[in-house]
């Protein structure tokens, strides 16, 4: 149980750190076919079982973020899944004009939200 300043502190910024998983899950599950059509145009195998795996991945990484149970189970977990999303899917250097700035911006922040969950990593439990 949270009791104490730095515990608190602690909690709110895992939970803000995993937010950004928890609601692309929330976004991606009420359409899921706009996904599964860029999972397909990149030529995946199984693209709805590969949907749904990445649902879980998110919310069950985050829920383990969030809660302090096996975070680094959690946070490799999402952090795998963040290295293969911006290798996939960031690949602005394919793309022209706005789509390209916009794309390299979630490329970037994806960058940084890898480094949240490196110290996740390597924050005592």
């Amino acid at each position: 149980m949270v009791s104490t300043y730095p515990e608190i502190i602690n909690l709110i910024g895992r939970v803000l750190l995993v937010s950004y998983f928890l609601k692309a899950a929330m976004n991606n599950s009420m359409k899921p076919q706009p996904i599964i059509g860029m999972i397909k145009s990149k030529n995946f195998p199984l693209p709805q079982m590969l949907f749904i795996s990445v649902l879980f991945i998110q919310v069950l990484g985050s829920l383990s973020v969030i809660f302090n149970l096996y975070p680094i189970f959690g946070a490799l977990s999402l952090i795998t899944f963040t290295v293969l999303s911006n290798m996939f899917f960031c690949d602005y250097w394919k793309m022209d004009g706005l789509k390209a700035v916009l794309t390299k911006h979630l490329f970037s922040a994806n960058i940084a939200i890898i480094g949240g969950l490196i110290l996740v990593l390597f924050t005592p439990k």
